[in-house]
């Protein structure tokens, strides 16, 4: 997943809405993934990118027609309202929350262009009021409780990522010494990640500013190191530096448990999908811009990683890093702090989305007596238990994995199928018969239980896998699936980079 939107105006057209969807969706997955294809081997990668990004695709289009259904019920209570005539506001408010008030068929279209504009989507909802809208309170605390899971793993990769490529990439990945004293690349790591702790964890008390020409520069920043990655890369491959045709890794089975989770991972955005596609102008090809959007994301994902796994011998777990002895200096140090840039401007960004989802889940008594304490409470539930997380480990490939394998899966392939479904369900009694131009294409119901069965089978396999290694972990002499893991520290203290 990328970074946040909150560049985003407040209308545009199918272009800029394209690239802001782009820029959402490709982030800190991406410079996981070539790792990922170096564990499962290029076939298992290739399809399973496709596969991953085709449910990606079908569910989005999905949120889109939610989100049309959740636009019509709004407008259906408004008239609901109005035919009442009420004006007490209290009444009037109850009845803008109770969707039990529209129950049965609505006949009070006055012409075919109104009933045609009933799904017109000009509101923004989002996917917690949809949630609770077509699945109740329950449905709405299952959805959020999975998004807050999804926003700690998020934090914990942004906290692992920035210490670990300042430790690799500031004195060449060797440590750092002072007269006698000498302090090693773990060592670094942990200075580094108490250094971003008390340069980051104070903006996490605060509101959201205005960060448009800061998330521009971000943009920019990493829009040109993707490019000068695959340039490199490429450059390596056509110098005959890369990887031999030979030692290329095809399938390994025991590897696309890591590559699924981070593969979900890098494709998921789908809890901001209201967000972003609300002001585009025109909707009507919706889904049209979104299918032309994942085929490049697909394309350049591909491209990515094909041209990482023939450029070097081993990748590294964190993409960059693999660039940080690169014969031009400057561009080697661009790369390798990259992720320190855009992550650390991005990490009070997501801290602050928690708090506020945290706040929004968990409510007691009167609240606006204890509003300035629960700020400070909520902040610091938000702020630290990621950087605890990064205290214990620095395998951002794990922390992706994970992440995307449990909360990243419940987001993309879970919630918005089953919500389609009784969104559906509930547009038909009071709707029954009425054109919704927004409707996904995958209309059958059997892309529902093909996709909802299909991510409890991976969950399951998935958990299976990280039962296997977490007992290997502990004891791999023992269990004859153990394999010996095999480092992916690239940088050796005299030659520090594989290719000059």
């Amino acid at each position: 997943m990328g970074g946040s939107n909150s560049l985003a105006p407040s209308s545009y057209g199918y272009a800029v809405g394209g690239m802001f969807v782009f820029n959402l969706i490709v982030g800190i997955g991406a410079l996981a993934m070539p790792y990922g294809f170096q564990s499962a081997g290029l076939i298992s990668g290739v399809g399973m990118l496709a596969l991953i990004g085709l449910l990606a695709f079908i569910c989005v289009t999905y949120v889109i027609e939610i989100l049309s259904h959740a636009n019509a019920v709004n407008r259906l209570e408004e008239k609901t309202i109005d035919s009442y005539s009420i004006n007490d506001d209290d009444e009037k408010m109850t009845l803008v929350t109770n969707t039990d008030d529209i129950d049965g068929e609505y006949e009070g279209f006055d012409t075919f262009e109104e009933e045609k504009s009933i799904f017109e989507i000009t509101e923004k909802v989002e996917m917690g009021t949809m949630s609770e809208v077509f699945m109740g309170q329950i449905g709405q605390k299952i959805f959020y409780g999975i998004l807050i899971i999804y926003l700690y793993g998020d934090l914990a990769i942004y906290a692992a990522s920035v210490p670990d490529s300042l430790a690799e990439t500031l004195n060449g990945g060797c440590g750092f010494t002072i007269g006698s004293l000498v302090l090693d690349q773990d060592v670094m790591y942990y200075i580094w990640l108490v250094v971003f702790t008390i340069f980051v964890t104070p903006f996490c008390y605060f509101e959201f500013q205005n960060t448009k020409y800061l998330q521009m520069v971000t943009i920019v920043c990493r829009y040109v190191a993707f490019a000068l990655m695959i340039v490199i890369a490429f450059i390596y491959i056509f110098k005959g530096e890369g990887r031999a045709f030979k030692d290329t890794p095809w399938f390994n089975y025991k590897g696309i448990p890591v590559l699924f989770g981070t593969t979900i991972y890098s494709f998921m955005c789908h809890h901001s999908i209201p967000g972003m596609i609300t002001p585009i102008k025109s909707k009507r090809k919706l889904t049209l811009l979104m299918g032309a959007v994942y085929v490049v994301i697909f394309v350049f994902y591909v491209g990515l990683c094909v041209s990482a796994l023939f450029a070097f011998q081993e990748l590294d777990s964190l993409y960059t890093l693999n660039f940080v002895g690169y014969k031009i200096n400057l561009i080697g140090l661009y790369l390798g702090l990259f992720p320190v840039f855009t992550l650390t401007t991005n990490y009070p960004l997501i801290c602050i989305t928690l708090r506020n989802n945290l706040m929004h889940l968990i409510t007691y008594g009167d609240e606006s007596k204890y509003a300035k304490y629960r700020k400070i409470i909520f902040s610091t539930a938000a702020a630290f238990p990621g950087i605890l997380i990064a205290f214990i480990t620095k395998d951002v490939n794990l922390l992706v994995s994970y992440t995307g394998s449990y909360a990243g899966l419940g987001i993309m392939l879970l919630i918005p199928p089953i919500l389609v479904y009784f969104s559906r369900k509930r547009i038909s009694q009071v709707l029954p018969n009425t054109k919704n131009p927004y409707k996904s294409p995958f209309q059958h119901v059997a892309y529902i239980y093909v996709i909802i069965i299909a991510a409890c089978i991976s969950l399951i396999l998935t958990t299976l896998n990280n039962g296997v290694s977490i007992a290997c972990f502990f004891d791999d002499e023992q269990w004859s699936f153990c394999t010996p893991s095999n480092s992916t520290n690239l940088l050796d203290c005299s030659d520090s980079s594989s290719h000059s």
